[in-house]
């Protein structure tokens, strides 16, 4: 019987194919990260045959890989195909850690950890006892010893039918029917095909099969859990080779000789195989050498595969690496840029010679230049790095523009420099990163005064189904042949040894990578001696937070007649002493009540005892960060609408969204002006679902 079919498999072009290992000595542990996004991760049994297993090579083999080789053949589609243990394999499908299995029996309760395509094979799955053995149904064997694959299809069907306590569980099919030929059980319940399969393969004549089938199951392709367009996408490649005949041939080529077994099985039929086998290991062994060479090309690639992957983990770990670098750059720099331009504001208050004043006025513009410089290398990083993300509000493009012009008004008025304004109306509103388009334009208006020597600057803007600016000056001009140059990276239009310009030649690219991350348009119009136009055009956003809150514009509040709306009592939680001297200065100035605390447990604890009107709370703070202690207090009804505005040195919005999510009202970017702090408080953001960035 062996000889039989040893030559039954030759014939079929499998030999190799049918070698069953007991310990298979390849294990791969391929993940879909590993993998990469484009290339599916397809896992099977180690020991199924014919449907899974490991050949004479230690490679995949079976007719569900032949199967799912032939879809990735007519899709064109990216796999790479491991075998494991059956448990551990559909335990990585069920978890979402691999993409397919290649065969699983459909039942209800897998219907629940996993997606099935159309069937492709039927299976009947009978008893295999000793030939002596009294069992004929399923029933008989109740109190028996039953040996099952874990994880199988009949493992799940006898747990269900409440036999686990008769139950020994091996790893493999070849364990199960081999366990019971040694009498480690009184019966076993396994796929007909495979338990047959088995029997031949090892010679095992102890055994026998009950005719009538305990079940029968739908044997499919199983992908994750809701990958409604992978399962989509199988179920069209098993349709595809259904139809140009290829399901066909695998199938005869691993099941049709085993259907037509007696016919083979004949003395003639024999003496055919033999001969036809003698010629077919002629060309086996030069298959076999073909194999080897493959075998060593595929290892390589592989070691090369590997080589990749840790140079695409290094390079990912850097990425990591530089944004928490910036990210505390951001903090350590705009923290005591914060607290230089609180105490100059502090001393404007003061009284101050004429010499004095000059001298604060030279502190803050070289202040205000740092800060800018740092603004921009940091954003042009954070560009480059796909990091800078929008934060979409309704806001009026009017008072945006305002106030980037009143940034200006100052520098242009020493050039004698005019600017006029037509802006649309103030109740106008637009969709959009308020900050990122407010710092689009101050760096247009900021480069039409640099390079004017007076005459005008002309700002139009008007709302329609985009936001069109439009920023024209009668400056220099930029010469034609380096229009198609201006936003690179630190290009500038004049010789960094004898320009009379300040800047770092990064304001320009920090433009046209913005407007493109807003999906907008820049364009460029400039005569040399006669000034530039730059008009940008910026399609309303949408929030990729779709259950955020969404927004409506700033409300107002009533004014009581000396100034100040009903806030009294304020409490500021910032733990950098100069920073809550400036604040509470600010603050005691306009009249209100100060209340401090200097980290977040200590901001909670007081909350809750003195009970303030409002709350700015610094984000980063020792104990409790400034987020968590926010929503502390925001999950309390009696803090539901008390404004807590952010005050942080870290101006990505990410850090933003954070606090917001935690139930923030407002955002503002240090270092901050003392208008920025009266105009936030009078806001009415605890009243209404908007969020904001100041």
């Amino acid at each position: 019987m062996l000889i039989f079919t040893t030559f039954l498999i030759i014939l079929s072009g499998c030999a190799e194919e049918y070698a069953i290992y007991e310990t298979p000595s390849r294990v791969q542990t391929v993940s879909i990260q590993e993998a990469g996004t484009t290339t599916l991760v397809v896992k099977g049994d180690w020991q199924y045959p014919p449907f899974e297993f490991l050949d004479g090579d230690g490679e995949p083999s079976g007719f569900n890989v032949d199967i799912m080789k032939a879809i990735q053949e007519v899709l064109g589609l990216e796999m790479i195909i491991d075998l494991g243990p059956w448990h551990e394999v559909r335990e990585e499908l069920e978890e979402g850690e691999i993409h397919v299995l290649m065969g699983m029996f459909r039942t209800p309760e897998r219907a629940r950890k996993a997606d099935f395509t159309i069937p492709h094979f039927i299976a009947s799955y009978n008893l295999f006892v000793p030939r002596n053995s009294d069992i004929r149904v399923m029933e008989d064997a109740r109190d028996s010893r039953i040996l099952v694959q874990r994880g199988d299809l009949a493992h799940d069907y006898l747990l269900e039918k409440g036999y686990e306590k008769s139950l020994v569980v091996k790893d493999s099919v070849t364990e199960v029917i081999r366990g019971l030929a040694e009498g480690e059980g009184d019966c076993a319940l396994a796929s007909l095909t495979q338990g047959g399969i088995i029997l031949d393969r090892y010679d095992i004549t102890s055994l026998k099969v009950i005719p009538e089938s305990v079940l029968t199951g739908s044997y499919c392709i199983a992908v994750r859990k809701g990958d409604t367009k992978l399962l989509a996408i199988l179920n069209e490649g098993l349709n595809l080779i259904k139809i140009n005949g290829e399901y066909d041939r695998i199938y005869e080529k691993w099941f049709g000789l085993i259907e037509e077994r007696r016919l083979l099985g004949s003395r003639i039929a024999r003496l055919v195989l033999i001969s036809v086998g003698a010629l077919f290991l002629i060309g086996l062994s030069w298959t076999l050498t073909l194999r080897r060479q493959v075998s060593q090309k595929t290892a390589a690639l592989n070691r090369e595969l590997v080589r990749s992957r840790e140079i695409q983990e290094n390079l990912e770990k850097a990425v990591r690496a530089k944004t928490l670098f910036l990210a505390n750059i951001s903090h350590e720099l705009r923290t005591p840029v914060n607290g230089f331009l609180g105490m100059t504001a502090l001393l404007r208050n003061t009284e101050l010679s004429e010499v004095q004043s000059e001298y604060v006025d030279m502190a803050d513009y070289s202040a205000e230049y740092l800060l800018k410089l740092i603004d921009d290398l940091l954003d042009t990083a954070r560009l480059e790095n796909s990091r800078l993300r929008l934060l979409i509000e309704n806001f009026s493009p009017r008072e945006v523009i305002e106030n980037c012009i009143r940034m200006v008004e100052k520098p242009a008025g020493e050039k004698g420099i005019k600017i006029i304004s037509e802006l649309p109306d103030p109740a106008i509103l637009f969709p959009g990163d308020r900050t990122r388009i407010g710092q689009v334009i101050i760096n247009l208006v900021s480069n039409a005064v640099k390079y004017s020597e007076g005459g005008t600057v002309t700002v139009r803007a008007h709302v329609d189904s985009e936001l069109v600016i439009s920023v024209a000056d009668e400056g220099l001009g930029i010469p034609e042949e380096k229009l198609s140059s201006i936003f690179d990276s630190f290009r500038q239009l004049e010789n960094p040894y004898t320009k009379t310009h300040q800047g770092a030649g990064l304001g320009l690219a920090i433009v046209k990578s913005l407007v493109g991350l807003m999906k907008g348009r820049l364009n460029v119009e400039s005569v040399e001696g006669k000034g530039s136009t730059f008009t940008l055009s910026i399609p309303p956003g949408k929030s990729d937070k779709p259950d955020g809150p969404e927004t409506s514009g700033e409300s107002e509040v009533s004014v009581n007649a000396d100034g100040n709306d009903s806030v009294e009592r304020i409490l500021i939680v910032e733990d950098e002493s100069i920073n809550m001297l400036y604040l509470r200065r600010v603050l005691e100035s306009a009249g209100y009540t100060v209340l401090e605390a200097s980290n977040g447990q200590e901001a909670v604890d007081r909350a809750i005892e003195d009970k303030p009107d409002l709350i700015f709370m610094d984000i980063g703070l020792p104990v409790m960060d400034g987020k968590e202690a926010t929503r502390i207090l925001k999950a309390r009804e009696d803090f539901s609408r008390v404004p807590v505005i952010a005050l942080t040195a870290h101006s990505g919005s990410d850090e933003a969204q954070e606090f917001m999510n935690a139930g923030g009202n407002a955002v503002i970017v240090k270092p901050f002006r003392e208008y920025q702090i009266l105009e936030a408080i009078k806001k009415r953001y605890a009243w209404t679902s908007d969020k904001h960035t100041v």
